[in-house]
Formats: C-alpha cells, sequence, structure tokens
C-alpha cells in the first residue's frame, strides 16, 4: 500500500466509527434508563464550584466525574452547578469520543506489533464492534477505562526507550487509577517492564519501580482528593462493592449469576455479543496463537499486548458478577492479536493470497453488519420502553390495581401512559417472606414488567426463587392475558446470539433494549 493510501484509510475507518458512536446519542431521553448513567449524573449534578465539590459517589474514581462536570459547564458560559440532563449527555458525548480515539491508538499498536496492515485492520474491527459501538452510547466509564487502558498498553510499548516514556506509563498508570481502583493488577505489567530492563542496574531498577508507583498515586490522590479526606466513605464503599461483585452481598441485580462458571461464561456468553460469535472465535484462536508465537519468537510486543489481555480477563473473570461490561476494555488489544494473526498467515503463505485476503473481508464485513443490526434494533427504533408505554396510552384501557417491579426505570414512561397509579412492589424480597408484596402481585389486575432483568432470573431458577418463579410462571395461565410482548424479529434474534435471554449476559440488552412484557387478568384486549 501506498503512505497516502494509508492515510485515507485511517480517516475513513475514524468517519464510519465516529458516525456509529455518535447516531441517536440523546436514546432514552428524557427518561435516561441506564442506573450507572443516572448514579454517575447524580454526582456531578450536586456538585457546586467552588463551594461543594465532594463527589459523595466511589463506586467509580473521581477523575471523570470532575472532567465531565467542569467540561459541562462551559458551553452554557461558566456558571457553578450542572443540569441533570445535561451531565448525562456530556457523560455520553465523552464516552463517544473516547470509544472513537480508542481506533487510534488500535491502530498504533498493531503498527507496532505488525505494520500498518495490522494496524488498520484492527482499527476497523473495533470501530464495527457492537461492544464498542453500544457503550459509547452509555454514559458510564467503560470507554473511559478501555481508551486510557490502551494508552496504558501503547506506553509499556516504549518503557524501554526513556526515561521519560517510564514517566508517561506512570501517569497513565495512575489515570486508569483515578477511574476505577480495580485496574490496580495492571502495575504488574508495568513492574515487569522495569524489572527486565537489562540496560540498568538492579538499584536503578527499584528507584524507578519507587517512582513509578509514587507517580500514580499522586495522580490518583490528586484527581481524587476525598478518598483520602472522607477514607471512611471511600472505603464503606469499596467494602460494597467488594461484596457485590464476590457475591457475598446478595442482591436482586446479580442473581442471575447464580451457578455460572467463572470465565467460561465470559468465553461463551459476553465476548460473542461484544465482538460478534464469528469475531470472537477467531480471536480465541488469536490468542493461542499469539502464546505460541510469542514463547517461540520471543517477541516483547506481542506478550505485552496478550499480558495485559490475560491480567484484566483473570482480574475480572473470577468474580461472581460477570457482567457485559467488564469485558469491554478487552476488545481493542483482541482485535489487535486477531488482526495480527491473519497478517501473518496471509505474509508467511501459510494460507492461500486469495484465500487471506478474503477471509479479512469476510470478518471485516460480517463486523460491519453486526453493528448495522445493532444500531437498527436499538437505536433505530423508538425505545421499547417508550414504544410499549405510547400503545397502551393509544389502544389499551387498563384496569386497577396497576403494578410494576420496583427499581426498574423502565416504568418512568408508563407514569404518563397509564390513567392509574402504578403500585411498585417489591418482587425481590418475596422469597425472603414479604407477604405484602406476594399479595399485591396476585390482586394486581394490570402487570408491567418494564424488562426481562427480574422474571428471567426467577423464572430460570425456581429451587433458588421458588415463591417468584411459581408468581410469574401464573402470568402464562388463566384468567392472566399477555396483551404486549416486545418483539424480537430476525436481526435482533442475530445480533443477540440466537435468544436475547439464554444466549447473552442479560445486561446486553436490559439498558437499552430490555423486552417489555404487559399481562392484563380477563380476555385479550
Amino acid at each position: 500500500m501506498f503512505p497516502h493510501r494509508n492515510i485515507v484509510l485511517l480517516i475513513s475507518i475514524l468517519l464510519v466509527g465516529s458516525v456509529l458512536r455518535f447516531f441517536n446519542l440523546d436514546w432514552g431521553a428524557p427518561f435516561f434508563f441506564h442506573p450507572d448513567e443516572r448514579n454517575i449524573a447524580q454526582s456531578i449534578s450536586q456538585l457546586s464550584f467552588p463551594t461543594q465539590l465532594h463527589p459523595d459517589f466511589f463506586a467509580y474514581g473521581s477523575l471523570p466525574i470532575y472532567v465531565t462536570f467542569f467540561f459541562a459547564l462551559f458551553p452554557w458560559g461558566f456558571s457553578s452547578a450542572v443540569e441533570f440532563d445535561s451531565a448525562i449527555m456530556t457523560l455520553r458525548i465523552i464516552s463517544a469520543v473516547f470509544s472513537a480515539g480508542t481506533l487510534l491508538l488500535t491502530y498504533h499498536i498493531g503498527k507496532k506489533l505488525g505494520g500498518e496492515s495490522v494496524g488498520l485492520l484492527g482499527a476497523w474491527l473495533t470501530a464495527c464492534s457492537v461492544g464498542m459501538i453500544q457503550y459509547a452510547h452509555f454514559g458510564t466509564f467503560e470507554m473511559w477505562l478501555t481508551f486510557w487502558g490502551m494508552a496504558f498498553v501503547l506506553s509499556l510499548l516504549y518503557l524501554h526507550t526513556s526515561n521519560r516514556a517510564i514517566v508517561i506509563s506512570a501517569l497513565l498508570f495512575g489515570v486508569l487509577l483515578s477511574i476505577k481502583v480495580s485496574s490496580a493488577p495492571l502495575v504488574i505489567l508495568a513492574f515487569a517492564g522495569l524489572c527486565t530492563h537489562r540496560s540498568r542496574t538492579l538499584a536503578s531498577r527499584i528507584r524507578w519501580a519507587i517512582l513509578y508507583g509514587c507517580i500514580a498515586f499522586g495522580v490518583f490522590v490528586v484527581s481524587n482528593p476525598y478518598a483520602v479526606i472522607d477514607y471512611t466513605g471511600f472505603f464503606s464503599s469499596m467494602r460494597y462493592e467488594s461484596s457485590v461483585a464476590s457475591g457475598a452481598l446478595p442482591v436482586f441485580y446479580t442473581q442471575h449469576f447464580a451457578g455460572t462458571v467463572p470465565y467460561v461464561y465470559q468465553l461463551v456468553m459476553v465476548l460473542p455479543f461484544l465482538l460478534n460469535p464469528f469475531v470472537a472465535g477467531a480471536c480465541y484462536v488469536a490468542v493461542i496463537w499469539t502464546i505460541r508465537t510469542c514463547f517461540v519468537y520471543r517477541n516483547t510486543a506481542g506478550l505485552i499486548v496478550l499480558s495485559y489481555i490475560m491480567l484484566l480477563f483473570l482480574a475480572q473473570g473470577w468474580m461472581y458478577v460477570k457482567w457485559t461490561r467488564y469485558m469491554v476494555p478487552l476488545i481493542p488489544p483482541l482485535l489487535v492479536l486477531l488482526s495480527w494473526m491473519l497478517i501473518s498467515f496471509f505474509r508467511s503463505g501459510r494460507i492461500g493470497a486469495t484465500a487471506g485476503r478474503a477471509l479479512c473481508i469476510s470478518l471485516c464485513i460480517i463486523s460491519l453488519i453486526y453493528s448495522a443490526l445493532f444500531l437498527w434494533v436499538v437505536h433505530g427504533k423508538v425505545d421499547t420502553r417508550i414504544a410499549a408505554a405510547l400503545t397502551l396510552k393509544e389502544t389499551v384501557s387498563l384496569s386497577p390495581p396497576v403494578i410494576a417491579e420496583a427499581y426498574d426505570l423502565g416504568v418512568l414512561p408508563f407514569y404518563s401512559s397509564v390513567r392509574h397509579p402504578i403500585l411498585l412492589v417489591d418482587v425481590y424480597s418475596i422469597d425472603h417472606g414479604n407477604r405484602r408484596a406476594s399479595l399485591e402481585f396476585l390482586r394486581a389486575n394490570t402487570i408491567i414488567l418494564p424488562s426481562q432483568r427480574i422474571h428471567e432470573s426467577r423464572s430460570n431458577n425456581p429451587g433458588l426463587f421458588p415463591q417468584t418463579a411459581g408468581l410469574y410462571a401464573s402470568l402464562l395461565e388463566h384468567p392472566y392475558t399477555r396483551i404486549h410482548a416486545t418483539p424480537c424479529a430476525l436481526a435482533c434474534t442475530i445480533l443477540y446470539n440466537g435468544d436475547p435471554f439464554r444466549h447473552v449476559e442479560q445486561t446486553a440488552s436490559v439498558f437499552d433494549h430490555p423486552f417489555v412484557t404487559i399481562y392484563t387478568r380477563g380476555d385479550e384486549l
């Protein structure tokens, strides 16, 4: 390829990736259903410069909260506070920018491993990744972690070139810590790089390792001052988050992970959605190929990328909770390894030139098709919760009492479409002896299930949740009639790997494309 052609291709990839990421960025407005978005936006909107800068939220680091807060102030003229809606939209814009920016980092890392072709192929596959597009539309911090994680990997590739490279790497690791403390295990990669620097004495390696840690910790303290000032609140939040993640503290939104096998679950239920099943399978082969290549040919760059993937996967995969978002930062490095393998096969003659070209083109086209399917299913139509509420408002007269599951934000649009009060029932506590909630469920004439998040986990685990499983099962029998169910046509079925309830992890759809079901007593309306 000619150099100018490479530049044109890279710019084209960035343009396509940006369109995919910025399309329908205001989805769900004015309800903004994503609970993590709302929690973060609530933290931002209660800040006031300069009198109140305590985020009062330690589930994530404070750095992205402060950046979003100050960034959101300027478009309207510098004021002291940010409105809730403005905070969410600013969060989403930043996520989209970081997701698009990750394409450049993917290109540079791929180029470092195997040249321009590897970088361009990796950038294209990342541009069309369903997971990267989906999380670009969320005002959460997964794209922050992905972007700065790839920047950290790129810094490790240059760690032995100069002292400045070490300082930059330490600053980037500090940024990762400031976004989420769970990034801490990645320091192993940096220390391994410093300790294997052959041109330095042992004393020099130790000094640089200490300086590296001090710089990173300094970045964390400066950007998370209240983690130190309010250390009791910080550690209390860390204990709570750790208890939820490990399963020690059972909460309603993690119970669908009961009986799941760590690591296997992510490989079968999570990554095939984020990458698409064809690319995911190829990535698994690429990881095995990379392990062999790195140890046979002592490829340091490949080993760094591989170690980053393995360390993240091992650190996140063991937990009881196996949310889709935990695997998102793995998308770009996995696609870099896949691109490296494909181009290496092509160049080595292990597969014919025609076959190699056809394989690369096929994966590129398949990825583009899946990205188009995602936008069509999720963002090409009215949000499923809003659509269900509009349907009820226009065509159905519901009989009271009307109930919905508590804590599901999908109920918000129904308040304006249903003429009767909606009673929120704490169905999560029914199996713990909440008889009142059980009676409210049984007495209801109309039951709104705003997503599959609760009833699917209960129905699939009758041994753990016998009472609620029985209540949900009764909805399929007389005298109940299902008057609305979000359809899942061919495009939807392909996107969610054949079955949105059983073949993907729940949070792949419950935030931006939940399946709403409504039941009523009596004949079908």
